[in-house]
């Protein structure tokens, strides 16, 4: 004869309510673990990518970064100018150039994001030389007019890059 026990389905045994949570605890561990490692492989991948690009682009850290950054700006800036003694770029080109080369050079030499921020940004820097030099060029080269003497833009673009620490 059976007991009433006996005839009661699995479902209302305790130890199959403790199997089934321990099977999802064990599920979700192990799917958790493999979302862990991935995450683990893509950071790393992040990094050694990172160091990679940093080696090819020759990035230093230091002052000896700085000065060769700053190296490279006033070549840009020389080779602006004999383009411009050339007949090659126009003023308002000139000017144009000028700033691109300021800004990359605050960009990478700063880390301040200079390429696309507006002067109100810039002058939130608490930078005052970098804000003069950015108002000073915005009229000739945003301006339909150009402008005829750029000796001035290169001699400020010159200066700040030269007292940049």
């Amino acid at each position: 004869m059976k007991y009433s026990v006996m005839l009661q389905p699995a479902a209302w045994d305790r130890l199959f309510w403790f199997l089934i949570v321990l099977f999802i605890l064990a599920a979700g561990i192990f799917f958790l673990s493999i979302l862990i490692s991935l995450i683990l492989k893509i950071h790393a991948m992040r990094v050694a990518r990172m160091k990679e690009l940093k080696k090819k682009v020759g990035m230093k850290k230091g002052p000896e970064a700085i000065e060769a950054l700053r190296q490279k700006a006033f070549a840009k800036l020389k080779f602006i100018e004999s383009e411009q003694m050339q007949g090659r770029m126009k003023p308002r080109e000139v000017c144009i150039g000028i700033s691109a080369v300021v800004r990359e050079f605050l960009s990478k030499a700063g880390g301040l994001n200079a390429d696309c921020q507006t002067l109100s940004e810039i002058r939130q820097w608490n930078r005052p030389e970098v804000a003069e030099f950015v108002e000073g060029i915005y009229g000739a080269e945003f301006s339909p007019l150009s402008v005829n003497d750029t000796a001035k833009y290169f001699k400020d673009a010159g200066r700040l890059v030269m007292i940049w620490k």
